[in-house]
């Protein structure tokens, strides 16, 4: 069998060829769950995954581009900004995902701009309608050309978030906002999935609440989700175990993992291919996206595709590195141009375009993107 799994796919496809190792060929696991630790893990993972990713990939990116952004010149600049704005500001602070796609990252500095206009905002005495209003008015990203170079991302800043800050805002300027967890349909469905594959790893209700607290402590951006661990009241009637990692030592499988990937972090994926000696990894530095299927470089589409087409890799691991982020590009296509050059190409679309091998890749943009939005949206 020739597979290709992303995300929980990849534990799907860990497990398959766990039980059926005859039966499996060349098979690619894109984004990487910890094969090696209980699937319940995988919340504290993703905390983890934010929390990394934020301190050691995002707040250098905002704070190479204060000049644009507005949020510090430093890294701890940055974080000190963060951990000193008001309570209502913070609360602001969870409508972003702080996931590191291109699209996940504008909309994350959207929020922070935003908490961070309320919290000066507060600080100089400004009346809750006048703070409502500023925000109903206000760009997110005040730039034009940093917010075409978003939109191009394929997200609508102004209407994805802003609804439910100014609503948030409201609620708490009139003490009518109700803390209560709630869990989506989505939330639902993979819960049961987690709960359900494996018994929880740990049944003392305090280490979960411990744990969830513990990692909400160390950045404003960080819920206490992982706290309210579901599968403590699971009533799982399964009898089925999942392969032991020991069966997947001789498995020749491809794994594909960025350097920033919050969902399932490069920790978890390196924990688990130290442990498979047969396996190959495609490692993507600089890079934080959760899904790199038709990632559009040659290091990683072509040794992906020679694999599956029953090349193997010439190493075991193989360092591609990732492409440049949106401001960065930005900046470096600037410092190549003229300024009338530079303004002429951000009229015409992305900044920079690379040359593309589809007859429309305009088209072929939107279609990977929308694969790559399915996949996301099964592990958010």
């Amino acid at each position: 069998m020739h597979y290709y799994g992303t995300s929980y796919g990849t534990w799907l496809g860990f497990w398959y060829a766990g039980l059926f190792p005859e039966n499996i060929g060349p098979m690619v696991l894109d984004s990487n769950m910890n094969f090696s630790r209980p699937m319940n893990d995988a919340s504290v993972l993703y905390k983890e995954g934010q929390i990394h990713t934020f301190l050691e990939f995002q707040a250098p990116y905002i704070s190479r581009h204060d000049d644009l952004i507005g949020l510090g010149k430093t890294v701890d600049q940055v974080i000190n900004n963060l951990n000193s704005m008001t309570d209502h500001a913070k609360s602001i602070l969870g409508h972003a995902s702080y996931r590191a796609e291109p699209g996940s990252i504008a909309v994350n500095i959207a929020v922070l701009q935003t908490a961070f206009e309320v919290s000066n905002m507060e600080k100089q005495n400004s009346t809750p309608a006048q703070i409502i209003d500023t925000i109903k008015s206000s760009l997110y990203i005040r730039d034009n050309m940093i917010r075409r170079a978003f939109e191009y991302e394929g997200y609508d800043l102004q209407t994805s978030i802003k609804n439910s800050i100014i609503q948030k805002l409201i609620n708490d300027y009139n003490n009518k906002t109700i803390y209560a967890e709630k869990f989506s349909l989505e939330d639902a469905v993979f819960n049961t999935v987690v709960c359900n594959d494996e018994a929880v790893s740990n049944a003392d209700p305090i280490f979960w609440f411990r744990t969830g607290f513990s990692q909400a402590n160390r950045l404003p951006i960080i819920s206490a989700d992982v706290s309210m661990q579901p599968c403590l009241y699971w009533k799982r009637n399964a009898a089925f175990t999942k392969p032991a990692i020991n069966d997947l030592k001789a498995a020749k499988l491809m794994m594909v993992q960025s350097q920033y990937d919050v969902p399932t972090p490069l920790s978890g994926a390196m924990e688990t291919f130290n442990q498979l000696p047969a396996t190959s990894m495609v490692y993507v530095k600089n890079e934080g996206s959760h899904g790199l299927q038709f990632y559009g470089t040659e290091c990683v589409d072509l040794t992906v595709m020679r694999y599956l087409l029953g090349q193997a890799p010439a190493n075991r691991m193989t360092t591609c590195e990732g492409k440049p982020m949106t401001l960065d590009k930005l900046a470096t296509s600037a410092a190549k141009t003229t300024i009338g050059q530079s303004k002429a190409s951000s009229q015409t679309g992305h900044p920079d375009d690379e040359a593309s091998n589809f007859e429309d890749p305009e088209l072929a943009r939107k279609l990977i993107e929308r694969l790559r939005g399915a996949n996301n949206a099964a592990f958010h």
